[in-house]
């Protein structure tokens, strides 16, 4: 009943194997897909070699369309599969590939989300979040903290509701028709597809979970260059946004 989707692209020199090989071990009751986005390096061959264990899955896309798109693209597959086999409530979720987020908090929100969005029935999603809390080690580059607490900021003028950390790479969905009727067509946004879908939820149903350990890890693509690009793309996820609240 739970799905992961792994989105990668060119990620051979950063994918960690045992760390990998680790999560899967722990979690046989889940289900992994590392969806290969068009990478150009070797991505691809290290994934395929996660396929040793029976609850993991690859999708090779032929062209990099973007982390959204591979996302997206990962969870109609799994819906897809999962409709077919499984006739009770269904998670589905998306984990980062890089290996910023701890195995126990792995663990910690697998279960949790579980207990919560399928036990409790009162959610729709259950997002992980990055928040300095003292005894907790989260560890953040201050650039990267400033930018996201300002995209948050202004997000949430028009969204009151909206998380505390929108761009955490760790988000639990229950699978619903609003959650279908959102990753039934192409993302409007690049950097902001998860905006888009928790946004289209009913209001009230997102439980924000925070980590006890997260770790930026080398590579990422935000960097000054790419902050007109973000700017751009705040603007219309508002937009998005807009238009899903005012349909509630």
């Amino acid at each position: 009943m739970i799905s992961l989707v792994v989105p990668c692209y060119n990620e051979e020199s950063r994918l960690n194997v045992q760390y990998w090989f680790g999560v899967i071990r722990k979690h046989t009751d889940v289900d992994f897909l590392f969806v290969d986005d068009g990478s150009k390096d070797e991505t691809l061959r290290v994934l395929r070699s996660f396929q040793i264990f029976p609850n993991v899955q690859v999708l090779p896309l032929k062209n990099n369309s973007g982390k959204g798109e591979a996302v997206r693209q990962g969870f109609h597959q799994v819906v897809r599969a999962m409709n077919v086999s499984i006739p009770e409530p269904m998670i589905i979720g998306f984990l980062d590939c890089d290996g910023a987020f701890s195995q126990d908090d792995i663990s910690t929100v697998i279960d949790q989300s579980s207990r919560l969005l399928i036990d409790g029935r009162r959610y729709e999603a259950f997002i992980s979040s990055r928040v300095k809390l003292l005894g907790r080690k989260i560890e953040r580059s201050n650039f990267r903290h400033v930018v996201g607490r300002l995209i948050a900021t202004f997000i949430s003028f028009g969204w009151p509701n909206a998380p505390y950390d929108s761009q955490s790479g760790f988000k639990m969905f229950l699978v619903t028709d609003d959650l279908q009727a959102a990753i039934s067509k192409e993302f409007q946004t690049k950097w902001f597809f998860d905006l888009e879908i928790l946004s289209s939820l009913r209001i009230g149903t997102i439980y924000e979970f925070p980590l006890n350990e997260w770790t930026e890890v080398n590579g990422s693509h935000l960097d000054l260059s790419s902050i007109v690009g973000v700017l751009r793309e705040v603007l219309k996820v508002r937009r998005v946004i807009r238009k899903n609240r005012n349909k509630q």
